[in-house]
């Protein structure tokens, strides 16, 4: 879509807390941010998914909401950390950051 002229390819939301998160203010805080270019690990995340869709025939993030539930609701080593009945919230395998 366009804004004022300018379009938007890219959209993230992030938690920012404290100066070591780079934040300005002392207490935690969300943002969201909108770029004209998608940045280069989210076109990657983007392709990667894609590869996945065509070789499987199916949605790649539906597949690990599936199987971290499967595994949620049988007792097994799940990752999720909160559920809903519209969101899922998953720790990942590895941070890539704190």
């Amino acid at each position: 879509g366009k804004v004022d002229g300018f379009s938007i390819e890219h959209t993230v939301w992030f938690k920012n807390h404290g100066g070591t998160a780079g934040a300005s203010l002392v207490h935690p805080h969300s943002q969201i941010i909108s770029t004209p270019v998608v940045p280069v690990e989210a076109k990657r995340l983007q392709t990667l998914a894609m590869e996945f869709f065509v070789k499987n025939r199916c949605n790649l993030y539906e597949r690990i909401c599936a199987e971290e539930l499967a595994l949620y609701d049988g007792g097994g080593d799940s990752r999720v950390v909160d559920l809903s009945e519209n969101f899922l919230a998953v720790v990942p395998y590895a941070s890539p950051g704190p």
